[in-house]
């Protein structure tokens, strides 16, 4: 029922050959269901300004978000796949887009018919990690992982070229002002440096080279002095046209992860590793201001406006930043992007949800998305409600379990923490009459819920627990770790129950039968006290992630690789709806307590709420 990111990836053995997938029932009276609410646009990847200075792009699992200048308004273009990186073109017309892999995409925004059919184009070989249009906007170049440099006609999509003879990840490309030549820096385990590329000849000219990877560099076109930056230093170098280099500006960061200049080049701005943005006067080489992103995260991308008065930022939470350069302060941090979901689940009021990614514990109004609070916590992969509905329950890394209010999510207090390592936890449950809570590691451990005794702890498994959830009478717990499923007796440690191939598990209302389903697709009924196998579902063949029965035991919901969801009717064991909307891995599914509604929570950065 409940997963974490890190475990969810593990891909399981077949356990069944696979029987031929079902098709969707259909009848005329059938009530499909469909999303009511998106809480999230996803993840954020990249971001820059138009040229024009009136809009911003920002590329993400969904695809594109073009928004205004005070993002008040958006568009959204979908694409064929995630985007890592997207680039302007000079005149602000295009975008293009890579997917950090072989794929990418021209979307012309000045064609409204061509707004939704972007040019699609494949690298042939490498994973692409930097793209930079010719400044005339004829010509497309992208860098890969491998050293490999790829052009194409940004006009019709056509491949024109490929270089290779770089044998280091390209950091940074971009082209000269007569649009034949690119610059190159470049990274390896023996160092960096950096080259000048002949698109016509294929020549490679080396500039400059290191003992350390470099990870950003620029040129000022009209002086032709190059700019770059190295992998942990804090020290921004110049190599004018003589080819001798100097350091010229040395920042209060021990590491710079980026650098960019104002459009007018009075200004730099240069990102470091804690979280703040440094803004340089480049002319007397002095601090004019620092920028900071939320609680210190770490900025992974800024772009200027061409007036060089605002900037805007993505932090490691996918918060969106428009900071005043001028005025050193933020204008707005957006929270709409959020990262990759791990868990969600609802009150038992129904009335609000609770998710959990890779920074904390956020916490949503259900009927509007509205974000109510946030819980810092990094070490938390799962969370679990109180049945009172006053509090939540969160593993904390290898020590134990951390309650909170579930009102204003204040820290209360830790349970008394575990007598020994007994791996991370990753899983959390509350037992359904209140009493206890189960965490799970390497092994399994119950603590009373308003006790300060120490957990009781059961040796069974070896293997992170990723799965677990409690008996409707709450006598008996399953889990699943590393494949292998087990049910215990909760008051001897006794195991009823093991069995092999499995992921995750969800009991019916009345306790009698468990869903269990893994890496084949398959989902198997078992009886809980004969363990005989009841019923044998078979999905559409992807990897299934989560379970979760509806509260009058009459569905079941599957959650797979592909970012579907499949309801099935249990009396007819068929398929009655597939559920699309989902960019990646669904990770985690629940119903609420009248079974109304089916929330879901994804790799992709949303959460989703489905009703018929």
């Amino acid at each position: 029922m409940k997963i974490s990111k890190t475990i969810g990836y593990l891909i399981l053995g077949l356990w069944f050959q696979p029987f031929s997938s079902p098709s969707l029932a259909q009848t005329d009276s059938m009530n499909h269901y469909h999303e009511v609410l998106q809480i999230g646009r996803g993840t954020a990847n990249d971001m820059e300004w138009n040229p024009n200075g009136q809009t911003i792009a920002i590329g993400g699992s969904l695809g594109i978000w073009i928004y205004d200048s005070g993002f008040s308004n958006f568009e959204h273009l979908v694409g064929s796949s995630e985007v890592v990186e997207l680039t302007w073109s000079s005149d602000g017309r295009r975008i293009a887009t890579s997917n950090n892999k072989t794929t990418i995409q021209i979307w012309d925004l000045a064609d409204e018919d061509q707004s939704n059919s972007p040019i699609l184009m494949q690298s042939p070989t490498s994973n692409i990690s930097r793209l930079s249009w010719s400044s005339d906007g004829s010509k497309l170049a992208a860098g890969s992982w491998n050293g490999d440099v790829f052009v194409w006609d940004a006009q019709t999509g056509e491949f024109l070229n490929s270089i290779s003879g770089i044998d280091a990840s390209i950091t940074s490309i971009e082209w000269d002002v007569s649009n034949e030549k690119l610059l190159l820096a470049y990274s390896s385990g023996n160092g960096g440096g950096l080259y000048i590329l002949n698109i016509s000849t294929g020549d490679l000219f080396l500039l400059y080279s290191g003992t350390v990877g470099l990870n950003s560099a620029t040129w000022d076109v009209n002086s032709g002095r190059i700019f770059f930056s190295s992998e942990g230093r804090g020290v921004i170098q110049m190599l004018d046209l003589q080819g001798e280099r100097n350091e010229i500006i040395d920042t209060n960061f021990t590491s710079i992860d980026d650098f960019k200049f104002s459009a007018d080049g009075e200004f730099l701005a240069v990102v470091g590793y804690d979280g703040r943005v440094e803004v340089w006067n480049f002319s007397t080489r002095q601090v004019e201001g620092i920028l900071e992103s939320k609680n210190g995260s770490v900025v992974k991308s800024i772009s200027w406006n061409p007036n060089g008065e605002n900037m805007v930022g993505i932090d490691l939470t996918d918060t969106i930043f428009l900071w005043s350069v001028t005025g050193q302060k933020t204008l707005l941090a957006l929270h709409e992007y959020r990262n990759e979901q791990l868990d969600v689940e609802w009150s038992p009021d129904n009335t609000h949800l609770a998710s959990v990614d890779s920074h904390g514990i956020h916490v949503f109004d259900s009927e509007n998305g509205q974000a109510l609070f946030e819980i810092r916590s990094s070490g938390s992969f799962a969370v679990a409600w109180s049945p009172d509905n006053t509090r939540l329950v969160t593993p904390f890394a290898t020590t134990g379990i951390v309650f909170w209010d579930a009102t204003t999510g204040q820290f209360l207090n830790a349970a008394a923490e575990l007598p020994e390592f007994i791996g991370y936890m990753f899983a959390v449950a509350w037992s359904p009459n209140g009493e206890k809570i189960a965490g799970g590691a390497g092994a399994i451990a119950i603590w009373e819920a308003d006790s300060d005794a120490p957990p009781s702890i059961f040796y069974q498994h070896g293997e992170s627990v990723t799965s677990m959830a409690w008996s409707p009478d709450s006598k008996y717990i399953g889990t699943t770790a590393d494949g292998i499923l087990k049910i215990w007796d909760v008051s001897t440690g006794e195991i009823l129950i093991e069995t092999s191939g499995l992921r995750d598990i969800a009991w019916n209302p009345d306790g009698a039968m468990v869903a269990v389903g893994g890496g084949s697709g398959i989902i198997r009924i078992i009886d809980v006290h004969s363990g005989e196998s009841l019923r044998l579902l078979q999905t559409h063949q992807s990897d299934l992630f989560a379970l979760a029965w509806n509260p009058d035991g009459t569905s079941l919901a599957s959650a797979h690789a592909d970012g579907t969801i499949v309801v099935w009717d249990l009396e007819s064991e068929r398929a009655i709806d597939i559920l699309q909307g989902h960019a990646d891995i669904v990770t985690a599914l629940d119903w609420d307590q009248m079974g109304d509604r089916l929330v879901s929570a994804s790799i992709d950065g949303t959460i989703r709420i489905w009703s018929q």
